[in-house]
Order: structure tokens, then C-alpha cells, then sequence
């Protein structure tokens, strides 16, 4: 048998099949590896590995050029720290050490070197605060990296290294660590604006750290909140949403350090747009209003007997015992409190705590009554505001037989919404309703004695007190209720001495010629009494909740003498603090187990 005679497009493919074996033969004799195929040779995995092990080699050496004084660092230097930080952020558990020599020299140097490269010095951020303090415009702020002529030479490398800290801000679980970060993050605001698309992500995981704490964290977190929203007011809104609804999801009940320094920050957050405060605060309030009716309707708060009634109104009964009702109405009250352009929405939110009280008037209901009472007095201290605080506090007074007895240690009413049967019939819970009777009623008697009518306002409290002292054979609670009683009256009788001085309102013969002041100029004598109490009260709840250094009702009622309103100065206070470290991480350099981070 013959073959046939090949044609001439198959002799030109085997010709082609034979060159390309030729040069695939020649390719593995010279270098061992063709170069088409030296890509599928190569393991990832291993090669992830060393690629990260020489790292930590390489720290030290761009440590060197980051901080070199010889000569100012290079684009290249940039673009290397860039690189370095990106390999151990998609490495960093496989290689810690590398990890932590990096980033440590990232965060020392990596701001200094961007802003040596493009020509920035410090009197152009000082320049750049004074103008976004002096303008109100959108764009006014600071002088951002984007102006710099050479800004278009590191534009890349600089959204690498912004997305690479946040991920680290997103991932890290280290208290230590993610308090670096944060604090890393304020030099870096500039270059964050210059890029408007990682602007929104940074606000989140800022605030997501701000939700979280701890206190250090949610400081760091909220100036650099505060600063983006000052100079993008665009971005305010959406963020002061995104704050409320962390707020509102983190909430426990309790008046610990850090929800009311959450309380008071996202306060300041949202007095920056005063009717985007308003709008929020009315949908909100507006929505207990709408819980409130659909519980007066089913009538109490879903425990009453019958399968029927537990069925129909669990949903409501529930609401009023959940904390982020109460955190939101803490957060009003505050807000309300600190702002003129918001006193219309004082009359709607005291009908609702005055509704709640009303509510739960059960005696196993205590702490929740106690939270509404003192977001009443609280306003009744900033604002003047006549609220039902005096019938409150005195009604207190009848849910305990105070002649069986009190404890030594009162029970404690923080962070819990119920009391249970044996607890209402426990020794210390007659103790707890003394002391936060007598802490109410001397609020409200501090907030009241100013005024020209209290003589006449502070009956109802001097017949109570006298039937008290007069009646209660327990002595823990008649001497108190004595005390008051006398300080009360010095006060009533100050007050007469004070009103018979007080002119007349204008000079003509009509009514409102001869009304008198409000108010009366002067200190009344149970203040200083009172700033006295205030700090024992303190202490011995300091005592009873050891390592929580916490306020009562968050009020610094010490500083508020004369009934000024207290100004918010939270960012001003907490600029001047520390750098932390990242005590997490082994270090690798001996000059990083030493020395703090520097500031840009």
C-alpha cells in the first residue's frame, strides 16, 4: 500500500509542528522552562509564602529610606512601602512577624513620605484649618494633596495603601491594633477627600468602630467622622443616619461611660444640619408616640392574665422593654437639651416620658420608670421645662413598706428592665427605692429653687417628707427624709427673703408691669449641698460597680452652678491624646519596641 501525497495545507501545518517543537526543545535545554509555560509551573501558595518571608527582610530596608534624612524619600520608596503593605495585608496570618514590622513602619512614616514627595509642609495644614474654620462652603477645608502638581504621579499608589487601612480598619479584632489605625487614619483625611469613592467606606467602618468602642476607639473614630462631615457637608446626612442606626443597635439600657459618650458625640454630629436633626428626632419620637397608643388600646403592658391578651399585645409589650427605645429617648433629650433651634420638640417628648411613667407604674417596672424620671429631670434642668417630675418621684415613695426594713447595699437598677418577685420583696430593693426617691427629689428641688414660686411648688414635698420622718420607724430612711425636709425649707425660706427684693417687669400700671422675674439672681443654699450630694453619689456607685467609671444620668450637674447649658467640647479635649501602639504584634525591629508613633 502507497500513502497518499500530502496537500499543501497539511504539509504547512506539520511544517509548523515541527518548528514549534523545535523551539519548545531549545527552550527547555537553555533555560529549563519554556516561558509559555513557566506560568503554570509556578505553585501560588508557595510562592505567597516566600514572597511574604522576605518581608520581614525587607522592613528594615525600607524603614531606612521612609525615615532617611540624607535625602527625602522617592516616589519608588513610596511605591515599595505601597507593595510591602499590600503583600502582608493578603498574607498577614501566615506571616505575622512580616505583618507586624510593616504596618508599624507604614504608620510611623508612610504620611511624612507622601507628603515630602508631593511638597506639603505643616504650615499648609495649619493654613487649611483656619480656612475651614473661617469658611461655610462645601468645598472649603483643607488644602487637599489633589492641588499638589505632583499628586497625579502617586494617585495610584495612594488609593492602594488607603484601601489597604481599610481593610485592616474592617478585619482587625484588636482592640490595640484598631486603635492604631484609627488614630492613622486623622493625617490621612487629606488624601481620603482627594478620592471621593472611598469616602462612604471610610464613614462606615468609622462608625461601625464608633458603635463598637471602647471609649478610645469611638473618640478616634468620631473626630475623624466630624472632620470628614465638615468638609463634605454633602456626606452629613447619610452619616449621621448611619450613626443613629449604631447607636440604636448597640444600645443597652444603663448609664455607662460609653453610651453617654456615644449619646454626646452623635449630638454634636447632628447639631452641625439642626433640621436634619429635627426631621430624625420627630420620625422618632413620632414611632414611640404610635407604640404608646397601641399599648394604651390593649390596655396595659401584655401581662395581664388570659392567653388572649398575652397573644395580642407581645409585640408592644415588648417594645416598651427594649433598650433602644430608651437609648433613643436619652439621645433626644440630650440633643433637645443642648439646642435653641430645638425646643419645640420639648412639650412631645415629655408627654411620652410622662406616658411611660403613667405605663409602668408597676412596682416590678422600677428601672424602666426611673429611666423616663430622669430623662425628666434632665430637661427640666437645661430647659426650664415644667414636666411631672415632683408627682413621679413622690409616687415612688409608695411602692415600698419602708418599716420592714432596708438593706445596707442597695439593689442595683442598671441594665435591667424587670424585677423579679423576690427581688421586689428583698430588703435591698426597698433600699434602691429610697436612694433613687431621694436622689429625684433632690434633683428637682436643685432645679426648682430659683424659682419665685417654689415656697408654694414645694408643698406637696414638705407633707410627704413630714409624714415620712414622722411615720417610717426605719431609721436609714426617716433621717434622710428629715434632711431634706429642713434643707427644703431653708431654701423655700430663702427664696421669700429673695422674692420681697425682686423688682417689678417694666414700669407701666398693667398686668405684665407688675409681674415678677422667673427666676432669681443668686445662689441658693442647698446648691453647695447638692454638689456635695452629687459627688457622694457617685463614689458610692462607683463602689457598688467597680471598674466602671460612670456618671448618674450622664449629667455634670457640678459645672452647670447657675443652669447654664453645658457646651460640647468633646473633640477639643480629645485632640491632645496619645498615639497607641500595636502591642499586639510581635515586633521584629528594635527600633519599633521603642519610641511612639509620629504625628504628622
Amino acid at each position: 500500500f502507497q500513502a497518499k501525497p500530502k496537500s499543501a495545507d497539511q504539509s504547512n501545518k506539520a511544517g509548523k509542528s515541527l518548528k514549534a517543537k523545535a523551539k519548545l526543545a531549545k527552550g527547555s535545554s537553555g533555560n529549563g522552562v519554556s516561558k509559555k509555560r513557566r506560568h503554570w509551573k509556578q505553585p501560588p501558595s508557595d510562592r505567597g509564602v516566600d514572597e511574604a518571608l522576605a518581608l520581614s527582610v525587607d522592613a528594615k530596608s525600607v524603614a531606612k529610606q521612609l525615615r532617611s534624612t540624607d535625602r527625602p524619600p522617592s516616589r519608588a520608596t513610596l511605591r515599595l512601602a505601597t507593595a510591602c503593605l499590600m503583600q502582608c495585608v493578603r498574607h498577614v496570618n501566615k506571616e505575622p512577624r512580616a505583618f507586624n514590622s510593616i504596618v508599624r513602619v507604614c504608620l510611623r512614616h508612610w504620611v511624612r513620605a507622601a507628603d515630602s514627595v508631593l511638597g506639603r509642609t505643616a504650615n499648609d495644614n495649619d493654613a487649611g484649618d483656619e480656612q475651614e474654620r473661617d469658611d461655610e462652603d462645601e468645598d472649603a477645608g483643607l488644602r487637599t494633596p489633589s492641588s499638589y502638581p505632583r499628586w497625579e504621579k502617586i494617585r495610584v499608589t495612594c488609593k492602594q495603601y488607603l484601601n489597604c487601612v481599610l481593610l485592616l480598619l474592617d478585619k482587625l479584632r484588636d482592640q490595640e491594633a484598631v486603635r492604631a489605625i484609627a488614630q492613622h487614619c486623622l493625617p490621612l483625611l487629606p488624601y481620603f477627600l482627594c478620592l471621593p469613592r472611598t469616602l462612604k467606606p471610610l464613614l462606615k467602618s468609622l462608625i461601625s468602630r464608633w458603635s463598637q468602642g471602647p471609649a478610645p476607639i469611638t473618640v478616634l473614630a468620631f473626630l475623624a467622622c466630624h472632620r470628614v462631615v465638615k468638609s463634605r457637608k454633602s456626606l452629613c446626612e447619610q452619616a449621621c443616619k448611619w450613626m443613629l442606626a449604631g447607636y440604636l443597635q448597640s444600645a443597652r439600657l444603663g448609664d455607662s461611660a460609653l453610651a453617654v459618650l456615644q449619646q454626646r458625640t452623635l449630638c454634636e454630629m447632628l447639631l452641625l444640619q439642626p433640621n436634619l436633626a429635627y426631621k430624625l428626632a420627630f420620625v422618632h419620637l413620632r414611632q414611640c408616640a404610635a407604640a404608646l397608643g397601641r399599648e394604651s388600646q390593649q390596655g396595659g403592658t401584655g401581662e395581664k392574665s388570659g392567653r388572649k391578651t398575652k397573644t395580642t399585645s407581645s409585640s408592644s409589650g415588648s417594645l416598651l422593654h427594649k433598650a433602644p427605645l430608651y437609648a433613643g429617648l436619652w439621645l433626644w433629650t440630650r440633643l433637645v437639651a443642648a439646642s435653641d433651634e430645638l425646643t419645640s420638640l420639648v412639650y412631645p417628648l415629655t408627654q411620652i416620658l410622662e406616658s411611660l411613667c403613667r405605663t409602668l407604674a408597676a412596682a416590678r417596672h422600677l428601672p424602666l420608670r426611673v429611666h423616663c424620671l430622669r430623662m425628666l429631670l434632665h430637661l427640666t434642668r437645661q430647659t426650664g421645662a415644667a414636666t411631672a417630675l415632683l408627682p413621679g418621684a413622690l409616687a415612688l415613695l409608695d411602692l415600698a413598706d419602708f418599716n420592714k426594713g432596708v438593706a445596707s447595699r442597695a439593689l442595683s437598677l442598671e441594665g435591667i428592665t424587670k424585677l423579679s418577685q423576690s427581688q421586689l420583696k428583698s430588703p435591698s430593693f426597698r433600699a434602691a427605692v429610697s436612694d433613687v426617691a431621694y436622689e429625684l427629689l433632690a434633683g428637682w428641688v436643685r432645679s426648682a429653687c430659683q424659682l419665685t414660686a417654689f415656697p408654694e411648688l414645694c408643698l406637696p414635698l414638705t407633707r410627704r417628707l413630714k409624714r415620712l420622718a414622722k411615720d417610717c420607724r426605719c431609721r436609714a430612711v426617716a433621717k434622710p427624709a428629715a434632711q431634706l425636709l429642713r434643707l427644703t425649707m431653708e431654701a423655700a425660706s430663702w427664696t421669700r427673703q429673695q422674692r420681697a427684693t425682686v423688682r417689678p417687669i417694666g414700669g407701666g400700671n398693667d398686668v405684665g408691669g407688675i409681674q415678677e422675674a422667673d427666676r432669681l439672681n443668686g445662689r441658693s443654699p442647698f446648691q453647695a449641698y447638692y454638689l456635695r450630694y452629687r459627688s457622694m453619689r457617685r463614689e458610692e456607685l462607683a463602689r457598688a460597680r467597680p471598674g466602671d467609671d460612670q456618671e448618674v444620668n450622664g449629667e455634670d450637674e457640678d459645672k452647670e452652678e447657675n443652669g447654664e447649658k453645658e457646651p460640647m467640647e468633646v473633640a477639643e479635649l480629645q485632640d491632645e491624646e496619645e498615639e497607641p501602639e500595636l502591642s499586639d504584634l510581635p515586633s521584629t525591629d528594635e527600633e519599633d519596641e521603642t519610641g511612639d508613633y509620629e504625628e504628622d
